[in-house]
Parts: C-alpha cells; structure tokens; sequence
C-alpha cells in the first residue's frame, strides 16, 4: 500500500499546486481598462468568511440593483497638477463611492496607485471641495497589496495623510491595514466560475478634524471595516468585495459589489479571436493587429519576468521593437478593450 500512495502522490501533486492561484503585478488594475462593475443585495449574505483550501463560494443568484463602469486611467489624463504631484502613479480612477472625511464630502475625488512588482499600493487622492482643488499625498504611502500574494500569506502597514484648507479646517488620518490570504477554491457568480484566492482585510481609520476659525476639535469615532474580496487571475478588479462595518461588536455588511463582465475563458477568447502578431520568428520588429482598441503589451521570460512593456495608447494597428531583447523564446501578453491574451514569441535573428 505504501508503494502504491508514492506512486500516485507525483501524480496527485501538480493538480493540487495548479488549483491555487498566485496573484502578481498582471492581475492588478491597469490604465485604459474599463470594466462592469454591479452593486447587489445583502439580503441573507452568508459564508463570506469562510476560509480555507478548495472552497466553494456560491453567489451565482446575487441581487443585482445597480450597475456602473470601472474605469481604469492614465494619472496624466486626471489633469496636469495632479500627474505632477502623484508622479511615479501607474493607474487612477473615480471610486463609486467616495471617501468623505468626518462631516465633510468632496465634490469629487480620483484615487491614485502605483503597481509594481513588489506591491500595490495607495499614493493618495487629488480632491475638490467646493472647487478648490487639493492633492493629498499620503506622508506614509498604503500598501494594500504585497505581492506576489499566495495562499497563507499575511501582511500589514500602517499609513497617515493629512490636509488643510486655509482659514477652513484641518483634516488627519491614521490607518491601520492587516490583511490575510486565508483561502482559495472556486467563486461562482452571475457572470461565471472563476479559480480565487479569498482575502480578509482588517481596516481601522483613526481621523481628527480641527475648525481654523474657532480650533475647536470635532471628536470623530475610529471606525474598523473588515473586507472580504476574491481575487482572479486577468480580471484586474475583486471580483466580489463584501465590506462589513462593526457596530457594538456586531458586524453589518454595508456593501457588496462584483465583478459583472464574461468570464476570464470569455474574455480571453474574445481577444484571441480578433488579435494577430506578426512576424513569428522576429528580428527587429512585431506588428500587433486587432478589430477593437489594444491597450498594453509585455513581453515576459518564460518565468514570468518582464523585459519590456510597451504602451500601445488604443491603436488597433501598431508594432512594437524588439531588437534589445536577445534570441529566444518569449511570452507576449497583450491587453486589450476585449480582454487579454498570451502567446508565445520567438526572437530569431
């Protein structure tokens, strides 16, 4: 009997290591995407803490109630002082549901990140109240993610902004993020299956809120929000967050939102229909070809390491250079307005 179990254990092996996912730089969100994003019910939510290895979480019958667009931009096209001030920033966008800061609500806010290979993390937010503009640079950047992230993986950080408006107020936060990798499996939702790590994120915020004119301090609760979000591979987005906030001890879930786009195997097949590159072999050059916007492209070592990346700005018809990279076999993996698509690159001079 022992012979036999160290024979089928080789075999047993490989289906168990390719069921967990690891997330990395690629899975995070990027500039020129746009997703389907959909807000549903908490009515009867249960199980979204369950933890573990080879789960399932079944949400295929989600409530939906509304929906909008995620849109993914560049930090330059927010506006010039912002791109300045959020320099090193890779991505920006609008969140659906703005920070407000004690009794005060921004006319509008747009987030900035920086994803890198080590992490992504949160540089701060370019703000307006009653149209004064002003970008807040977090003093201690948030690292929300480090990546990149396994099954098992634990890590914490702690961040601090602060801001004034002249003769108005003055406005600090301190954050406390802890965050746990505590389960993998299978996520079932009304677009489709996807293969997840699970995420459980303690956030704590500590805020205080000075008056100028009078310097009276206006005594703000700490509040602790614990966040719930299975991530995917190519998605670039949770694709569900469930946000609990704790009230005398008790927690209440105050929003659910997901990803409500195809399905990865949809999205991929979709890009790959309409995408061509040429030639292969190449020398000098690879011309990328597709029926709808391309946003991105990379090219990888066949250990997933990046040696260029090329902005491709939403042209169907481009060509990227390749003459610095030497002879071998590569990964090209190129993003577009219909998802995204890998393939394999030979440089042959």
């Amino acid at each position: 009997m022992r012979q036999l179990l160290l024979l089928i254990l080789p075999l047993l092996l490989p289906v168990c290591l390719f069921s967990q996912i690891t997330i990395t730089t690629d899975d995070m969100p990027k500039s020129g995407l746009s997703l389907p994003m959909a807000n549903a019910s908490a009515f009867g939510l249960q199980g979204y803490d369950k933890l573990g290895a080879n789960q399932t979480w079944n949400y295929s019958n989600l409530n939906k109630f509304s929906t909008h667009q995620l849109d993914y931009l560049t930090p330059m096209s927010v506006g010039l002082i912002n791109w300045i001030f959020f320099w090193g920033s890779t991505v920006a966008w609008y969140p659906a549901n703005p920070q407000s800061f004690a009794i005060l609500t921004p006319d509008s806010l747009v987030d900035f990140y920086d994803n890198s290979t080590n992490s992504f993390t949160y540089m701060g937010f370019g703000a307006s109240f009653n149209g004064f503009p002003i970008p807040v640079r977090y003093q201690d950047d948030d690292v929300v993610y480090e990546l990149p992230m396994h099954y098992g993986d634990q890590f914490s950080d702690n961040s601090h902004f602060d801001f004034t408006i002249p003769q108005t107020f003055y406005f600090e936060e301190y954050r406390t993020r802890s965050t746990t990798v505590d389960g993998w499996g299978t996520l079932k939702l009304p677009s489709g299956s996807y293969d997840v790590l699970h995420l459980k994120i303690d956030l704590t915020k500590d805020d205080s809120l000075y008056i100028d004119s009078t310097g009276a301090a206006i005594n703000v609760p700490p509040t602790h929000d614990v966040i719930y979000q299975w991530w995917g591979k190519n998605i670039h987005v949770p694709l569900l967050e469930v946000t609990t906030t704790t009230f005398f001890g008790f927690p209440f879930v105050n929003s659910v939102v997901y990803y409500d786009g195809p399905s990865l195997a949809s999205a991929d097949h979709l890009l790959e229909s309409e995408f061509q590159f040429y030639p292969n072999p190449a020398k000098e050059k690879v011309l990328l070809e597709a029926n709808s916007p391309l946003y991105s492209a990379r090219i990888l070592d066949l250990q997933g390491k990046e040696l260029a990346k090329f902005d491709l700005k939403g042209k169907m018809q481009t060509s990227i250079s390749v003459n610095e990279i030497p002879e071998g076999v590569y990964l090209l993996k190129v993003s577009g307005e219909m998802g995204e698509s890998t393939e394999k690159l030979l440089i042959c001079r």
